[in-house]
């Protein structure tokens, strides 16, 4: 029907941007992996200006090469050294090649900091986006992305403007217990915050994006319901497809 037929349409535009998003996010994530992978032997570094300092009496100037006896291994290793500067300016280049590799380190870490919880929240939304059924869950993924910063608020639409809530999914298990699902982050935040019994049974597919599922019962479960409570975690979630 052309409603379904709409819904199609605004899920893929709405994953399209979604994924440039993300691949943005992936870009500047290599960028970082890239930083931390040329900064690992900045230790090394260091090491190798403390070699030199060591055996500051020996190395004569003008000296391109030096082997000297490595005291962390015992073994002997061969020093590079830069001919036009003093021992003890070779020593110091080290020093400063070792700051700021460890400095660059520190940076892209922090970068990944900000980094890695983006994507983490954008794969979740793409799940979203996904398993939406109604045009409403569509639209409150599409609030909270502008909410979020990831998009613009559309023309003619007002600032704040509340969209009536949707409301989980209910599945009943073989045993007629009942079993709540939520699509997006609002119906998780519901399920969690306003619905959910401490009593209740919470199940989360471990380390991928998917919905939180709760079963309206205490433990333990009856065999056919844990079943079905797994099964349904498992399809609302990145793994549906996997082994």
């Amino acid at each position: 029907c052309l409603a379904q037929k709409q819904l199609v349409s605004s899920k893929a535009a709405l994953t399209a941007s979604v994924s440039d998003h993300l691949d943005r996010l992936y870009k500047r994530l290599s960028i970082q992996n890239d930083v931390l992978l040329s900064s690992q032997n900045q230790e090394e570094e260091q090491h190798l200006g403390e070699l030199i300092l060591a055996y500051l009496h020996e190395i004569p100037r003008g000296a391109d090469r030096w082997v000297v006896n490595d005291y962390l291994t015992g073994e002997d290793r061969a020093l590079k050294l830069d001919p036009t500067q003093t021992p003890q300016e070779n020593a110091q280049r080290y020093f400063k090649r070792s700051a700021r590799k460890k400095a660059a380190a520190k940076a892209a870490q922090a970068q990944k900091g900000e980094i890695e919880p983006q994507v983490a929240y954008l794969q979740s939304v793409l799940l979203s986006i996904d398993t939406a059924g109604t045009s409403t869950e569509l639209g409150e993924i599409r609030e909270e992305l502008r909410e979020a910063g990831y998009l613009r608020q559309s023309p003619g639409s007002k600032k704040g403007e509340k969209q009536q809530q949707s409301q989980p999914v209910r599945f009943r298990s073989p045993d007629g217990i009942e079993i709540l699902v939520g699509r997006n982050n609002r119906q998780n935040d519901l399920l969690a915050t306003r619905i959910a019994r401490s009593t209740d049974i919470w199940l989360h597919v471990q380390g991928m994006p998917g919905s939180h599922v709760v079963v309206r019962h205490r433990a333990p479960l009856p065999s056919d319901t844990m079943v079905a409570a797994l099964n349904i975690a498992a399809y609302y979630s990145r793994g549906r497809n996997s082994s």
